[in-house]
């Protein structure tokens, strides 16, 4: 890092019942980390970012209107020269077990002495999927289940591409992945070389609209609910039965007004997975 670097640090009040979905939001700002603390969640941007201080407020402010305790007025930030951020996320982030078969771990740790068949290497970046969100682990959780050798797999809002990745070390064929924000993109590139799946992938940044047309069997969409609803309808044009789809980033409080979207584009509910605050989908 260069003597000079400063970074950006925003200190945020959190709960646990939102620290998920805040820690999401200010990746989607750029935060380069996110470290959580008792009460609060503090955030580094790279160079001095004061701008952000409006939008993070406001989105607290929402956040608040909705029920919780969480203080807009509250926010701290701070200027920092050469903060070493990866010993900060050292402290937090360790490598954990989602199931028998599927181990995540940053490349700073060492493998578990038995090694499991998907033993996925992330480190914090910036890019929402770590493996630590309730999210990320109920989509790992169903991809397993329902991923069978030569599935083809479409991952939308790939973020690290850590659903991607999963998928081809579990077996699946063809495998594209895409995401709005040309950084994830290149994250997930990096963390699919990183961990030797990257030429059997296609990753790219852009939207559904950008797919080339063809059949998939297994769609994955760990993104917020509204983004999702949004593309229901040509996501059932797009795919038709038999085709699966994989839903999250969906609050449990949110359920009841999902089933409703999902019936109105004809897509059937066939499971149901709930961890924290958040659900995740399983729909044909």
């Amino acid at each position: 890092m260069s003597t000079q670097e400063i970074y950006f640090a925003v200190t945020v009040p959190s709960t646990p019942e939102c620290g998920d979905a805040l820690a999401s939001y200010l990746f989607d700002l750029g935060a380069a980390g996110v470290v959580e603390n008792e009460g609060s969640l503090t955030a580094s941007f790279k160079g001095a970012r004061h701008e952000l201080l409006t939008p993070i407020r406001s989105y607290l402010a929402e956040l608040r209107a909705l029920g919780y305790q969480v203080e807009p007025e509250a926010v701290v930030c701070e200027e920092i020269v050469n903060r070493d951020w990866n010993a900060e996320w050292k402290k937090s982030y360790h490598g954990f077990a989602v199931s028998e078969k599927i181990f995540i771990k940053p490349t700073w740790e060492a493998p578990p002495p038995v090694a499991p068949p998907c033993l996925i290497e992330i480190d914090p970046e910036m890019a929402f999927g770590t493996g630590t969100h309730a999210t990320t682990r109920l989509c790992l959780q169903l991809l397993e289940e329902r991923l069978y050798p030569g599935c083809r797999v479409l991952d939308i809002g790939t973020g690290t591409g850590i659903l991607a990745i999963a998928a081809a070390k579990l077996g699946a064929g063809a495998i594209a992945a895409f995401d709005i924000d040309p950084v994830a993109a290149e994250t997930a590139g990096r963390n699919a070389a990183a961990n030797g799946v990257r030429d059997r992938m296609e990753i790219f940044a852009g939207q559904l609209a950008d797919l080339t047309p063809r059949p998939f069997d297994l769609i994955l969409a760990n993104i917020q609910r509204l983004e999702i609803v949004g593309m229901l309808a040509l996501l059932r044009q797009l795919f038709p039965a038999p085709a699966e789809f994989i839903f999250s980033g969906i609050l449990r409080d949110e359920e009841e007004l999902f089933r409703t979207a999902l019936a109105a584009d004809h897509f059937r509910v066939d499971d149901m997975r709930y961890e924290e605050e958040w659900l995740a989908c399983l729909a044909g």
